[in-house]
């Protein structure tokens, strides 16, 4: 059966950011074994992409980090920069910028911000059927639970949402 466990959080918890300190790193990796051990999965996956780590303090993500201890799969499944140029996505600073400029009403910015997510969601689904292995823990960011659950089921993937936004404590 293909089936996605979802863990929303900040994106801090994924790559060492400078606010996240070495003990919450320590507690999502933690959280990212305890978990993937419950379930028995065969694969970690996250919304993060290498380019974007190779600009980082840690070397790899936390979630790699959790995936090499256990001994399975990791998947960087959001797509580099040149891939999302090429799906027409550009970026949550460009759509900031474009609302102020045209003076968008709010619920345009939110319809922009959700064609973007749909795109990017969308990757990351084909990025896990192509992979092929089951069941999964994704962790994204916590606005996207609820909206890339809807695109997994688009894609004839059941998930189920482990936490919708994690934060230490």
């Amino acid at each position: 059966m293909k089936m996605v466990e979802l863990l929303g959080t900040s994106h801090r918890f994924q790559y060492g950011a400078p606010d996240c300190s070495a003990e919450e790193e320590a507690a999502f990796i933690s959280l990212l074994k305890e978990l993937a051990s419950r379930s028995k999965v065969a694969a970690l996956a996250e919304e993060m992409c290498e380019e974007i780590m190779v600009r980082q303090p840690r070397l790899e993500s936390t979630c790699a980090t959790a995936a090499r201890d256990l001994k399975i799969a990791h998947l960087y499944c959001e797509p580099s920069q040149s891939v999302r140029e090429q799906l027409g996505v550009r970026g949550h600073n460009a759509i900031e910028q474009d609302a102020w400029f045209y003076r968008w009403p709010p619920e345009q910015k939110l319809a922009e911000r959700a064609k973007e997510f749909a795109i990017r969601e969308n990757y990351w689904s084909v990025q896990l059927v192509r992979a092929d292995t089951w069941p999964v823990l994704f962790v994204c960011g916590a606005e996207h639970i609820q909206s890339f659950s809807t695109m997994l089921k688009f894609h004839e993937v059941e998930s189920r949402v482990v936490c919708n936004d994690w934060t230490p404590n």
